[in-house]
């Protein structure tokens, strides 16, 4: 698959306004080999369902429909701050609070594959072959979450660049939280609207459905943890249809796949 386009935008404090550039990240791509061994191993009838999402994911066909595009804005942590002021933070309240007024800039992160893809997911999940489509939803989750990663290498580089800062942690808001607040923010700053074409609904859920958004918080104390897959809260073990399908994206099924720095 090939790479794809990252706006990269940085705001300095009191210098004038932002500059924007578009950089193309490193080749985007998946390991179906956890995958494959997980799926040989649930026995014959899995794998051929397996195998026939194998051919689909190769296909030009899927690979057209994934569509990825991404933004980094670093701006100054006040105007994050300004942007809450009034709003309600349940979830990471105190200590994000806290953290933001004690750090001076921060690094606004959304990615996505787009929604063309979903169209394929949902056709092949409410046809006869279902397995298929949890598949390849599965996977594409997957591919999100190496995107991820993409940022976090590029956040990195790009913070100690620009400022000599480090990521100091990392905020997912909606992910298995009730705190949303942060959502509408980050995508008005990123202009994730337009440049990426997202959108929230009332609930403040993100369209199209296979994107995300995060808040790096940058110090000058270097803390290599964040930059690690963490667990979705809360985590739902074995109950979790990623984790039977072979998709978690820390490596818990079973130990079958194994994604992240």
């Amino acid at each position: 698959m090939n790479n794809f386009e990252v706006y990269l935008q940085s705001q300095r404090e009191n210098a004038g306004p932002p500059t924007l550039e578009t950089r193309r990240a490193g080749t985007l791509d998946l390991d179906l080999g956890p995958l494959e061994a997980h799926y040989r191993r649930q026995g014959e009838a899995a794998f051929r369902y397996f195998c026939k999402f194998s051919e689909l994911w190769m296909s030009p066909q899927c690979r057209e429909a994934i569509e990825p595009g991404a933004s980094i804005v670093f701006i100054p942590a006040r105007i994050l701050s300004e942007k809450l002021q009034g709003s309600e933070m349940v979830e990471t309240g105190g200590e994000f609070r806290e953290l933001l007024e004690r750090t001076r800039r921060t690094a606004l992160l959304v990615w996505t594959i787009g929604g063309r893809i979903e169209e394929q997911i949902s056709r092949y999940c409410e046809g006869n072959e279902r397995l298929v489509g949890f598949l390849l939803d599965a996977a594409t989750s997957l591919l999100l979450n190496e995107m991820h990663n993409v940022l976090r290498a590029l956040v990195k580089e790009e913070a100690l660049s620009l400022f000599s800062l480090f990521p100091i942690a990392e905020y997912y808001p909606g992910v298995g939280s009730p705190d949303s607040s942060l959502i509408r923010p980050i995508l008005d700053i990123s202009d994730a609207d337009r440049r990426l074409g997202l959108a929230t609904n009332d609930q403040m859920m993100i369209h199209p459905k296979k994107s995300q958004c995060s808040v790096v918080l940058l110090g000058e104390e270097k803390d290599s943890r964040i930059l690690v897959n963490s667990p979705c809260i809360p985590c739902q073990g074995k109950k979790c249809m990623y984790f039977q399908l072979g998709g978690c994206h820390v490596g818990r099924a079973g130990g079958s796949v194994t994604h992240g720095s």
